[in-house]
């Protein structure tokens, strides 16, 4: 993982302990997510045009019914159906998302939610046996409309014997479906170059110099369907 993407993620982290601290409500899940991808470059990274990767979110409120929290997602895809080229597309971002959500039942609250945050990209190439690599940074942003299932808390309170009054009386869970578009920044691969050695050759080991290969140009926007399982305290 880029080590800024790691930065990013420890400073979202230490953001979202110190805001949940207040926090009425709090919320985890896990689930994952397809689009469709139209972009021709896409072509060489995959041959049926979706994208699939895992989403792992943590949100929290302070205002009934409004949520806001963090999102990293994470992806792989890698194809070889141009004979001797194999590609592999590594995927890791961080998002922040706000929802607002409306109790229909105790069971059930439809949503709409809005987020943006950025992608790392890394792409590797095997020509043959050559290995080449480039990476970017991508802005994303995504629209979103979805429902959320889940277990009543009185429910959950009888099966489990929990208090009202305790810190666990507002525990649930569920899942959550949501369909909408994903936007994402065109990001440029044209200068994939051999990767750093693990250790500097030698100087007789040293292999030729070679111009960098230009892949072109990638657009991973496309229409997007998420479910995810749901954890509430």
């Amino acid at each position: 993982m880029n080590k800024h993407l790691i930065m990013a993620l420890v400073c979202a982290a230490a953001l979202l302990v110190s805001a949940t601290a207040g926090a009425e409500s709090l919320k985890f899940t896990l689930g994952g997510s397809d689009s469709a991808v139209t972009d021709t470059g896409y072509d060489y990274l995959d041959d049926d045009n979706f994208l699939t990767m895992g989403q792992l979110g943590a949100d929290f409120t302070f205002v009934p019914g409004f949520w806001v929290g963090v999102e990293y997602d994470w992806g792989v895809r890698r194809d070889n159906t141009f004979g001797r080229l194999d590609t592999t597309l590594d995927i890791d971002g961080l998002l922040v998302n706000a929802r607002y959500e409306y109790d229909v039942a105790s069971f059930f609250s439809p949503y709409v939610q809005a987020g943006g945050g950025f992608y790392h990209l890394q792409l590797g190439a095997n020509f043959g046996d050559e290995r080449r690599e480039d990476e970017a940074f991508a802005g994303v942003f995504h629209g979103l409309v979805g429902v959320e299932f889940h277990v009543p808390k009185k429910i959950v309170r009888r099966i489990f014997g929990i208090s009202k009054r305790s810190t666990m009386g507002d525990f649930t869970f569920g899942f959550m479906l949501e369909g909408g578009y994903r936007v994402v920044t065109e990001s440029s691969f044209n200068d994939l170059i051999r990767p750093e050695p693990d250790k500097k050759p030698e100087p007789e080991d040293r292999p030729l110099e070679t111009e960098p290969v230009r892949f072109g140009d990638l657009d991973l926007s496309g229409v997007v369907m998420r479910s995810a399982l749901v954890v509430r305290f």
